[in-house]
């Protein structure tokens, strides 16, 4: 009995042995397929970007979806405008590169009408320290802001302000998904 018992369990550890790494492939196969840059996400080859100088929206292309390159395309960017002419209200001032990031999305999904949920920037310094690879985690989350087209202030995007800004999108859609939308769509 107690062989019979021995035999079973050598049979079952072969055959778990093949699942386990049936199993591994795969997720080998799944984690590929999902971190190739033209699978991963919306196409993000083509950002959004809003000058604020001229209050027009334009885009940055950009051929590379490593973190190298997207950093490199963290706002605040140049605008064709030139330099914030404004005094702006902090984190940006006259002087500082006029370009922020736009965020648009829509109701249900993108080939609904699209609006502008918030702009998006970071204090200069803050930015450059990114680039560098020198920005702390306290500094990617608490010095990333945000603020509506019209609004005067810039609020922090983990602040009530900014956690309200993202509330008015699911208000904006009632019932329905909010979908983040790119250029592309």
């Amino acid at each position: 009995m107690i062989n019979r018992i021995r035999r079973a369990l050598r049979k079952r550890k072969k055959h778990f042995g093949y699942a386990v790494a049936g199993t591994l492939f795969l997720v080998a196969i799944l984690i590929y397929s999902l971190t190739r840059p033209d699978s991963i996400g919306p196409d993000m080859t083509l950002l959004w970007y809003y000058d604020l100088n001229t209050k027009q929206e334009y885009t940055i292309e950009w051929e590379d979806a490593g973190p190298e390159q997207f950093h490199a395309h963290i706002p605040p960017q140049p605008a064709e405008s030139g330099a914030l002419k404004d005094n702006s209200t902090p984190p940006l001032k006259a002087g500082d590169p006029a370009g922020v990031r736009v965020f648009k999305f829509a109701c249900g999904d993108c080939s609904q009408e699209q609006f502008i949920g918030f702009l998006e920037t970071y204090p200069v310094v803050i930015r450059e320290q990114i680039i560098a690879g020198k920005a702390t985690p306290e500094q990617l989350v608490f010095a990333h802001f945000w603020k509506r087209v019209d609004d005067t202030e810039w609020v922090l995007k983990d602040s009530p302000a900014g956690r309200e800004l993202q509330q008015e999108l699911v208000k904006r859609c009632p019932g329905q998904r909010v979908a983040e939308c790119n250029p592309r769509d």
